[in-house]
């Protein structure tokens, strides 16, 4: 979506057209419930060489313990507004306290941590299962790509 709106802004500049990015983190929504159901749809967990990730996916969602600085949806509509009626609107609004913190953290942190602070702080764990024989493959040996690649064929979900 930032790259979207990146776009947009590049192309709609010389017309008068801002585009801001509304960044809501967690707010009090039906989100979950409909991922749980898509999930239990979608996902045959039990057949799946990722079960044991899909086991705590599974837990998440269908747990009721809201997140921690979730906010109503009304928060999301006093940015909109203020976005809308701003002279000079800002490129982007963050809602709770978690998209203030990683808009810092954005500025200050190189990619790669910040990377790793985003995956562990949004449940975002590996999903925990590596074959036995991807053990033994160098990725860096030219030698080893077929057998890398014929392994992520076979693993793919």
């Amino acid at each position: 979506m930032e790259q979207k709106s990146i776009l947009i802004t590049g192309c709609s500049s010389g017309i008068g057209i801002r585009v801001s990015i509304i960044e809501p983190g967690p707010i009090e929504s039906r989100f979950r419930a409909n991922a749980y159901a898509a999930f239990k749809r979608y996902i045959d967990r039990e057949h799946s060489v990722y079960r044991d990730y899909y086991a705590r996916v599974e837990k998440r969602l269908a747990g009721s313990k809201p997140m921690p600085f979730t906010l109503p949806p009304q928060a999301v509509l006093k940015k909109v507004i203020r976005a809308l009626e701003a002279r000079r609107p800002k490129a982007r609004y963050g809602v709770t306290f978690p998209t203030h913190f990683f808009a810092v953290l954005r500025r200050v942190l190189p990619v790669r941590v910040r990377d790793q602070i985003l995956s562990a702080t949004s449940n975002g764990e590996r999903r925990g299962y590596t074959p036995p024989e991807a053990e033994k493959i160098d990725i860096c040996k030219k030698r080893d790509l077929p057998r890398l690649n014929s392994l992520r064929r076979k693993y793919s979900d």
